[in-house]
């Protein structure tokens, strides 16, 4: 029984392991290896397989320029893992304008937020940007729940630019509630703390005869 015990305790740490999160990502496009300044370069083609942002607890940041002339728009891809749910959305627009230099919209109002999954027909969330942004806007989805999977955030952004010709900065935060165990797993750390309880005071006997 004890052998059984100490065999549950283990493969709930392993499963402990598997399912903590080190911290929320922070991404940039100007500073993450192999971007080069651009989101588009981390997918595939110009690689052979596209870079997958895994999504952590938390609220994970990326953030990265676009607008015309040279970046018609960004695309990259996150994925949540099992349990793990997508809980909102906060995209800010304009975040380098400034008074003398808003965002300047060539076709008047156009989507420029996309986010998609291959297993939608639909966008699962889209943003209808208006106005010419002198400041930090941003715009929060309503609450989602969405799980795991992977999911695309595009940038469709071809008619923006700032009013000297520049690029628009932008970030994405994407809110995350973290994993939370199935009821037979709660039943493993109960059987596994059991194991512990039986198997220490052996353990302590051993290393005193040691």
């Amino acid at each position: 029984m004890k052998t059984s015990l100490a065999a549950q305790a283990s493969t709930l740490f392993a499963l402990a392991l598997s399912t903590a999160h080190a911290a929320p990502l922070t991404i940039d496009e100007a500073t993450y290896p192999g971007a080069s300044g651009d989101y588009n370069n981390l997918l595939s083609p110009p690689l052979p397989e596209a870079v997958i942002f895994d999504l952590d607890a938390g609220t994970n940041t990326f953030a990265g320029t676009f607008g015309t002339p040279g970046d018609a728009g960004d695309t990259f891809a996150v994925r949540l893992a099992t349990r793990q749910t997508l809980a909102g959305i906060h995209v800010t627009f304009a975040t380098n304008a400034g008074d003398f230099n808003p965002v300047a919209i060539n076709q008047g109002s156009q989507i420029v937020f996309d986010l998609a999954s291959s297993n939608a027909p639909t966008p699962l969330f889209s943003l209808d940007l208006t106005g010419r942004p002198s400041a930090p806007v941003t715009f929060s989805s309503a609450v989602l729940d969405l799980g795991p999977g992977l999911y695309t955030t595009t940038m469709l952004t071809g008619v923006l630019a700032l009013n000297d010709g520049g690029k628009v900065g932008y970030q994405v935060a994407f809110n995350v509630t973290p994993a939370i165990p199935e009821p037979d797993e709660w039943a493993m750390l109960v059987a596994g703390l059991a194991a512990i309880g039986l198997t220490a005071p052996g353990r302590r006997a051993f290393r005193s005869v040691a």
